[in-house]
């Protein structure tokens, strides 16, 4: 079992499969209605990341990806939490609206890459489980 700190903006305590992107991602036109990353720009192309604990560096695009991340977790195929080095009004306000879990992280080895992981919230710290 691994610990790493992280700082909540929007606090929930999650568990699920991790999904780790290096690169950003647009909640506009990154991810389709079937909670498939289609942004072809992307390190997880073709990654279904609804229900899944998304690490991204940071979102990129149009303001309207809050209120297509909302759409998204209306139809129950967003994320079930965000993870990012550097949050953005348009993750944070997409986040808010939505009820998803964020937090900002420095970094997430890519070994723990779909790795069983869970947020403790109280302790602020993401459990990687190494079975």
């Amino acid at each position: 079992m691994t610990e790493i700190k992280i700082k909540p903006i929007i606090e929930g305590n999650v568990s699920g499969e991790l999904i780790i992107s290096n690169k950003p991602l647009s909640l506009l036109y990154g991810i389709d209605m079937n909670g498939i990353v289609r942004d072809i720009e992307s390190d997880i192309y073709g990654e279904v990341i609804s229900g899944k604990v998304l690490f991204i560096p940071k979102v990129k695009g149009s303001t309207v990806g809050c209120y297509y991340l909302y759409k998204l977790k209306k139809v129950g195929k967003s994320p079930a939490c965000f993870l990012v080095k550097e949050p953005d009004e348009i993750l944070v306000t997409g986040c808010i609206i939505s009820n998803i879990p964020l937090y900002i992280v420095n970094e997430i080895p890519i070994k723990y890459n779909r790795k069983r992981v869970e947020i403790d919230a109280r302790k602020g710290i993401l459990i990687v489980r190494n079975s």
